[in-house]
């Protein structure tokens, strides 16, 4: 009679502790969902505002005479630059291209700083 309430006592407990690893399961599961979504979402927002933040920093940096490319290849020297574009000369008859600002890819004139002197 022992023996059988015994084991009746034991299945009941496992039970609950299988319900229980399930919850504990769902809640790991959920956890790992929540901390995926974020870097998947978080991440890229975090990196794209860091480099936009160095690419206005370069765009503010850039003056007349500075030799930059473009995103779609022509280098050019600054010929001009107004509140949101840029007027490069290229080729050899110096040929003036207007281009926005967000067209420029790299300053290719390297700017000593005053401070390192």
């Amino acid at each position: 009679m022992f023996t059988i309430v015994s084991y009746a006592t034991e299945a009941a407990g496992t039970a609950i502790s299988s319900e229980q690893a399930a919850q504990t399961g769902n809640m790991s599961f959920m956890v790992m969902m929540v901390v995926l979504i974020l870097v998947c979402f978080v991440l890229p927002g975090y990196m794209d505002k860091k480099q936009r933040k160095k690419m206005n920093a370069m765009l503010d940096a850039m003056k007349i005479g500075d030799e930059v490319r473009m995103t779609c290849g022509i280098v050019g020297k600054v010929f001009q630059i107004k509140e949101d574009e840029v007027v490069i000369k290229t080729g050899p008859d110096r040929t003036a291209i207007t281009f926005t600002k967000s067209a420029v890819a790299v300053v290719l004139t390297k700017h000593e700083d005053k401070e390192s002197k």
